[in-house]
C-alpha cells in the first residue's frame, strides 16, 4: 500500500508540473511544433482533462485500498496516450518531441499496474 501511495502521489505531482504550464503556453507549444494551433479548444480540453486526472491520482494516493478499482483505468489512460503519440510519430503524423513527452506516461502506466497488484482489495 505504501508503494501505491507514493506512485500515485508522485504521478500527480509530475502531472501537475508537466500539464499546468500548458494552460499559459499555447504559443510556445505552437512554435515548438512549427505550426499554429488551428483548433485551440482541443488543446485546452486536453490540458484541463489531464489536470482533472491529476486530482484523481492524488485521491488514489491518499486512499489506495478504497480507490483500487480505479487503478487499472488510470493505467489504461496513461498507456493509451503514450501508445497513441508513438503511433502517430511512427506514421509521420506528429513530431518525435510529442512521443518523447508521452513516454513517461507509459512508465507511469506500468507503475500503476504494479501498485494495483500490491494493493490489497478492500
Amino acid at each position: 500500500m505504501v508503494f501505491a501511495k507514493r506512485v500515485f502521489t508522485w504521478a500527480a505531482i509530475f502531472g501537475f508540473v508537466m500539464v499546468a504550464p500548458l494552460l499559459v503556453a499555447e504559443s510556445l507549444v505552437a512554435r515548438l511544433l512549427h505550426h499554429t494551433l488551428t483548433q485551440p479548444q482541443w488543446y485546452y480540453a486536453f490540458a484541463e482533462v489531464a489536470l482533472g486526472f491529476q486530482v484523481l491520482y492524488l485521491m488514489i494516493g491518499r486512499d489506495p485500498v478504497r480507490y483500487r478499482p480505479l487503478m487499472p483505468v488510470c493505467a489504461v489512460c496513461k498507456f493509451a496516450f503514450g501508445a497513441t503519440m508513438w503511433t502517430l510519430v511512427g506514421l509521420g503524423r506528429t513530431q518525435p518531441l510529442l512521443g518523447l513527452a508521452a513516454t513517461p506516461d507509459m512508465l507511469w502506466a506500468g507503475a500503476f499496474l504494479v501498485a494495483y497488484r500490491l494493493t490489497p482489495a478492500a
